[in-house]
């Protein structure tokens, strides 16, 4: 299972990139496997 850490990378990748259809899945699945996301990846989420 990926950790926080991983989990907040795969979101910058796809953030950077413009695909925020597989950031907010990536976000998803990352609350479904029971992992809080931090600030860093409510940021990244926001775009900011």
């Amino acid at each position: 299972q990926p950790s926080r850490r991983e989990f907040g990378l795969m979101i910058v990748y796809y953030a950077k990139r413009g695909d925020k259809h597989h950031a907010r899945a990536t976000f998803e699945n990352m609350r479904a496997r029971g992992i809080d996301p931090n600030a860093f990846v409510f940021t990244r989420l926001k775009g900011d």
